[in-house]
């Protein structure tokens, strides 16, 4: 049985293009629901956090996740460049969920810590022998 071509996309940067996706999808909707929610008293105490800084937050997951679904495309096409950017924003994004963690406090906890099991999962699969060997590949 020979080796699968290079030029092949391998299973593992199929899954990092859906993990990027969705993770991009995630930042919106959870930017969306701490925008929804940022006026909301309860919100507001619970994180201790002025419905600013919480619009704040909404706006950095809404811009992040809106970023990482269009550099997505570009990971899907098999870019060097977007696998770079793609790594870039995950990073980013385990950042601003830390952050996000932080002033939010233990009402948006489930969110930040999906958005890092995301993030670390995706760079772990984007930077792996197959991931790499796909991506340093001449293209056609």
């Amino acid at each position: 049985m020979s080796a699968p071509s290079v030029r092949e996309r391998p299973g593992t940067v199929t899954a990092v293009v859906v993990l990027t996706y969705l993770a991009g999808i995630f930042d919106v909707i959870a930017g969306g629901v701490i925008w929804a929610l940022a006026g909301n008293n309860s919100l507001q105490e619970a994180s201790g956090q002025a419905k600013g800084a919480l619009n704040t937050v909404a706006i950095v997951y809404i811009v992040l996740g809106a970023v990482t679904i269009l550099v997505g495309f570009l990971l899907a096409q098999g870019s060097p460049v977007a696998r770079m950017l793609v790594t870039i924003l995950m990073v980013l994004r385990i950042g601003a969920a830390v952050y996000g963690l932080i002033v939010v406090g233990l009402s948006g906890a489930a969110e930040s810590i999906i958005a890092i099991v995301i993030a670390v999962t995706v760079v772990a699969l984007l930077w792996n022998q197959r991931a790499t060997a796909y991506f340093d590949a001449p293209r056609a």
